[in-house]
């Protein structure tokens, strides 16, 4: 029961926080005088020293190739939207059900089925979005047939807006274990310098998240 209690605790914080151009050639005029034709011999040593200058050119271009500029290109990552997950939400439901029907609890059985529904409603909503350089929390607004992400405003809870850039991660892990995630801790530089701890629910698809944030945002080493 402390164990359910802190979970519980836990997630009810994580909640809060959730909510170029082109150049042409113009030929010489032809002389009536035939213009004298360079030897085979002259010919084959300017082949040669165009060679030459065009390897000595593809090796400067090689040895000054800037790996930063190199390293920030092949660091463009497409966007990509977690798509929702209702099982944390329903094994909430479930589990106050049954502690509320079979064990007689309802002092225990009711705010686990209260979670539940908060979660089942956050988890038809609420969606993270990892663009290319950050993670952010977005609302999902319908309009008829017409479904679009918007800004979910600031965090209320800690302040700023609730977007993240990868490269202000220090560390992340999923709770209990990332084949069985409840919960998502992670802590970034960009809220303040000394570090801000974020919780939130895994309302999402967990595979897909572990995945992404495994390639994307940087954490500590683990043993």
């Amino acid at each position: 029961m402390k164990l359910l209690t802190a979970i519980m605790s836990v997630m009810a914080a994580s909640m809060l926080q959730l909510s170029s151009a082109f150049t042409s050639v113009i030929p010489e005029p032809t002389s009536m005088i035939p213009s004298r034709q360079p030897s085979l011999s002259l010919r084959n040593m300017r082949a040669r020293r165009s060679g030459g200058a065009s390897s000595l050119s593809m090796l400067g271009n090689f040895f000054n190739s800037d790996p930063k500029k190199a390293a920030v290109s092949k660091a463009k990552y497409e966007t990509v939207v977690v798509p929702p997950d209702f099982r944390l939400a329903a094994g909430f439901v479930a589990g106050g059900a049954a502690l509320c029907l079979a064990a007689n609890n309802y002092a225990a059985g009711v705010p686990i089925g209260l979670i539940g529904a908060f979660l089942a409603l956050q988890t038809t909503r609420v969606r993270f979005e990892f663009d290319a350089d950050s993670l952010e929390v977005k609302i999902l607004k319908k309009d008829g047939d017409a479904e679009t992400l918007a800004d979910s405003g600031d965090n209320f809870a800690v302040g700023g807006a609730n977007r993240w850039k990868y490269d202000t991660f220090t560390n992340w892990e999923m709770y209990p274990s990332p084949s069985l995630p409840i919960l998502v801790y992670f802590k970034e530089t960009q809220t303040i310098p000394e570090g801000q701890i974020h919780f939130f629910p895994v309302i999402m698809n967990g595979r897909k998240l572990y995945e992404i944030m495994e390639e994307r945002c940087p954490r500590l080493p683990r043993d």
